[in-house]
């Protein structure tokens, strides 16, 4: 997991058995309570979230 936190927010970026999601928000707390949520499995089924 990496997280970067800049002037416009934090984004959080999971790796895990080749599925990539990128989480983004304002505070730290607001994006790791989306990436809380990773599932690779699940996503490895979707070709785009956005």
């Amino acid at each position: 997991m990496t997280v970067q936190v800049n002037g416009q927010g934090v984004k959080i970026i999971i790796e895990d058995q080749g599925v990539c999601a990128v989480y983004t928000a304002d505070t730290v707390e607001e994006a790791l309570a989306k990436a809380a949520d990773f599932d690779p499995i699940k996503l490895s089924t979707k070709k785009n979230l956005n």
